[in-house]
């Protein structure tokens, strides 16, 4: 739903789909930690997108991509270095 959203330039919606996946995977017991750490670092980087989407800042977009370039457990990494590529 988030980049459907994202894509789609509902950024609010997107955030709000971004904090209810916050809320999910902190509460449940249905997620192994490893998955509990993917999805919260796509949560987290997908915040970082937002912002940078918002403020146009080129300086924020070549760090952004290189955090998560260097990230082990993150979805959809191709996905994100082509929005920052954009």
């Amino acid at each position: 739903m988030f980049k459907i959203f994202f894509e789609m330039g509902h950024y609010e919606n997107a955030l709000s789909v971004l904090n209810s996946m916050r809320q999910y995977v902190s509460s449940t017991k249905d997620l192994s930690d490893l998955f509990k750490i993917r999805y919260m670092n796509f949560v987290k980087y997908s915040k970082e997108l937002l912002k940078i989407k918002l403020s146009d800042n080129p300086n924020a977009t070549g760090l952004l991509k290189n955090k998560i370039e260097n990230e082990d457990h993150i979805f959809s990494r191709e996905w994100f270095i082509k929005k920052l590529g954009s």
